[in-house]
């Protein structure tokens, strides 16, 4: 016969031992959500180096509202030693806000903000720093010069010019040989401005086919000598936030020198004339964890028309630090040639990889017609009369150890359009570019 009784007391006994664990995974709760556990926690995680549980810890106590000063410079340096830059600012940050003058928060966060990119971020710290922090990190004032910088670019073409047949005229300007110079400076102002200008010099010797006229001859050479002056101002305006406005002037000479007549140091020519343009852009970049993103357009007057280019780029960075890099940029251009206007969906993808902590590389495809077209805040002002189809470029940039000097190496394919005439009538060829650019940064 079955015993009520029992049944009872064996129900009661189950209930009671229930409850008992049930309460006493509460007061377990309770206990390791406050501050005291959590700090000794966390600084039992940071002392094994246990950088993934300390971080799981630290989230799981913001998300109970249990916050200090230890936990957020704990939880940046486990995101840090993780190289997670990206992900380590806000802690750092938080950590700052509680104690300003703390140099073990300020040294960490500096570095953030290096590693991640922010480079005008970290010099807005320096008023916090003390003296032995300051010549520590090697800050200095950078009152005349931050940097100077210096690259050459020179061009590889086929032969591309048509040899006229028996009763042909052919009109045609090919680009026989293009060389580029250019030097540059950067300073710094104050703690959120930066400058940066310089000087360019292009030289383009051009082979021109045409109808007769005038002293002219169906076929001579042609240069192009164009002198640049670029300048741009970046501006720290917030938190990863920066505003950046350049202006580009161009001073193009055409000229055809008349052999037969020139004299030595008194050349005469069968013409000699100069065309001024002018680029000039404005870009808003915001810097976020696992991504940058800029928004901005650009005005140019090259080659006589009038041009409207505005873009959008994004640059996804998976790991949240620059080890990799996926960058798109979008871009409309809109380009009135007094005639009519056209307009060109133009996109670039770049895929950055650091494959050591000195060398970068950085392959990249852009797809659309380029013409009349600038490039990095107006600083390379395309106006070449061929039409870029398509690109294909790889750049490889080394720095020093000391992080003083850069050097970078860039390779460019370009499939372009040559466009010509045959008694009057119009075709057009396509050919192989190929361009070395190289340079050199000091960082002073």
């Amino acid at each position: 016969m079955i015993n009520i009784n029992t049944i009872t007391m064996k129900m009661k006994k189950v209930i009671l031992l229930a409850l008992l664990i049930s309460l006493g995974t509460g007061i377990y709760a309770q206990e390791i959500i406050n501050v005291p556990t959590i700090d000794k926690l966390t600084y039992e995680q940071y002392q094994k180096k246990e950088w993934a549980q300390l971080i799981e810890t630290g989230k799981k106590s913001l998300d109970n509202d249990i916050d200090f000063y230890y936990l957020q410079l704990r939880m940046g340096i486990a995101y840090y030693e993780l190289k997670k830059y990206s992900l380590a600012i806000k802690y750092f940050e938080n950590a700052h806000k509680h104690n300003k003058k703390d140099d073990i928060v300020l040294e960490y966060l500096y570095y953030t903000y290096i590693f991640s990119g922010n480079y005008d971020d970290a010099r807005t710290l320096s008023p916090y720093m003390s003296e032995k922090l300051y010549e520590k990190l090697k800050i200095g004032s950078h009152a005349m010069v931050y940097s100077l910088y210096f690259d050459t670019k020179h061009n590889f073409n086929k032969n591309i010019i048509i040899e006229p047949e028996v009763g042909e005229i052919v009109e045609q300007i090919a680009v026989k040989n293009q060389s580029y110079y250019n030097i540059s400076l950067e300073h710094l102002f104050g703690k959120r401005v930066r400058i940066y200008h310089g000087f360019s010099h292009l030289q383009i010797a051009n082979e021109v086919q045409e109808i007769p006229h005038d002293l002219l001859e169906s076929r001579y050479k042609e240069d192009i000598k164009q002198n640049e002056y670029y300048f741009s101002m970046k501006i720290l305006i917030a938190k990863q936030t920066t505003l950046n406005t350049a202006v580009h002037f161009i001073s193009s000479t055409f000229s055809s020198i008349d052999e037969a007549n020139s004299r030595r140091n008194r050349p005469s020519y069968f013409y000699n004339y100069k065309i001024k343009s002018f680029a000039g852009s404005m870009m808003l970049t915001k810097n976020f964890p696992y991504f940058s993103s800029s928004i901005g357009s650009g005005l140019s007057t090259l080659n006589g028309n009038f041009q409207v280019q505005p873009e959008a780029n994004i640059i996804i960075k998976p790991k949240a630090n620059n080890t990799l890099q996926l960058n798109s940029k979008f871009i409309y251009h809109i380009e009135n040639n007094n005639e009519y206007y056209t307009y060109t969906p133009i996109f670039k993808q770049a895929i950055g990889i650091a494959v050591t902590k000195n060398l970068y590389i950085e392959p990249s495809a852009t797809f659309g017609r380029l013409f009349n077209f600038t490039e990095y805040n107006a600083m390379i002002a395309n106006n070449d009369l061929d039409i870029i189809k398509q690109r294909y470029e790889a750049l490889f940039s080394y720095n020093s150890n000391n992080q003083k000097v850069n050097l970078f190496v860039k390779y460019s394919y370009n499939l372009k359009e040559n466009k010509y005439k045959i008694n009057s009538i119009p075709y057009s060829q396509d050919y192989i570019n190929q361009s070395i650019t190289g340079g050199i940064k000091w960082y002073f």
